[in-house]
């Protein structure tokens, strides 16, 4: 059925009067006329039966009216939501972060994008990378940063946003804690929880190894918070990324000698069309990526950098 002639037929239930109707739908009195007609050839019936001066609305017609209503007003709400969505006033982005990534280094793009759109609501999943590129693939979210996964698909596009090193975690307590950096040779026979999730902490023992270090790995978990808490606790040392939330009583120490990073990235489907919001945050984001790379570092300290 055609909206308009919806639209048209309840006016004329309103005003039972095809002139009075044919004005407010802002159309001419003929235009109106034949669009009940067609209405009526589509429902099978006489809608509207028209005596003299008098226009009665048919049993058909009273029976049809309160659906034909609904309908109006439904597509009404729609083309009303539409609205809102694309003047960013109710539109939401599906943003995926892999869960070992803190925000602080995207806390200044985040903060201008909601100023600039108060009306757009960002939307975090946090997953592994794995979980992520899944869910990108799908569409079930529309952007995810993370370190591009090694066995990506080519339909991936990967944008640099920042590089990010590991460092030590230890206890406030810990020996290592009134240090600024730590070398290699300051870990010999410490404690080492493992992050079984995390390749790079995973590494870090045949890393140190091939320098004549020994570890002793005491706990070992995919849980990062466990890890984490464990090592505030003073139950040995952990690697995290340095923009990493930690637990009160973690601090994070750069290694000296032998430095570990990731690049981080913003990943989208090449080709995909974006709604304007997604668009927006899409943009202001590759904005914020080549001015940050240099610049995110804590502090320059020598080391051999190994990218895993």
């Amino acid at each position: 059925m055609d909206m308009h002639h919806i639209r048209y037929f309840v006016a004329l239930c309103d005003t039972l009067n095809f002139t009075r109707a044919a004005q407010r739908c802002n159309v001419t009195q003929p235009a109106l006329s034949r669009a009940i007609r067609q209405l009526e050839g589509e429902v099978g019936g006489m809608l509207v039966r028209r005596e003299r001066n008098l226009t009665h609305i048919t049993d058909l017609g009273r029976l049809l009216e309160p659906q034909l209503r609904q309908t109006l007003m439904d597509a009404d709400a729609a083309k009303a939501l539409a609205a809102r969505f694309l003047s960013l006033e109710a539109a939401e982005v599906a943003l995926g972060v892999m869960y070992t990534i803190g925000p602080q280094p995207l806390l200044p793009t985040l903060t201008a994008f909601q100023s600039n759109y108060p009306g757009a609501r960002v939307a975090i999943m946090a997953g592994s990378a794995e979980q992520l590129s899944h869910l990108l693939e799908a569409g079930l979210i529309d952007l995810a940063i993370m370190p591009r996964p090694e066995a990506a698909s080519e339909r991936l596009r990967s944008l640099t946003l920042y590089r990010e090193r590991f460092c030590i975690a230890c206890s406030a307590n810990h020996p290592l804690a009134s240090q600024t950096a730590v070398a290699p040779r300051a870990l010999a026979g410490e404690a080492y929880l493992l992050r079984t999730g995390c390749a790079y902490s995973t590494r870090l023992p045949d890393l140190l190894r091939e320098q004549g270090v020994e570890l002793k790995i005491s706990h070992a978990s995919e849980c990062d918070d466990w890890i984490k808490t464990m090592a505030a606790a003073g139950l040995g040392l952990c690697l995290v990324p340095e923009f990493a939330l930690l637990p009160h009583g973690l601090l994070a120490k750069p290694l000296t000698e032998l430095e570990l990073f990731r690049d981080v990235g913003l990943l989208t489907i090449e080709g995909r069309r974006f709604s304007p919001v997604v668009s927006l945050l899409l943009r202001a984001l590759e904005r914020y990526a080549p001015d940050r790379i240099a610049t995110l570092s804590h502090g320059a300290v020598e080391a051999n950098p190994v990218s895993i």
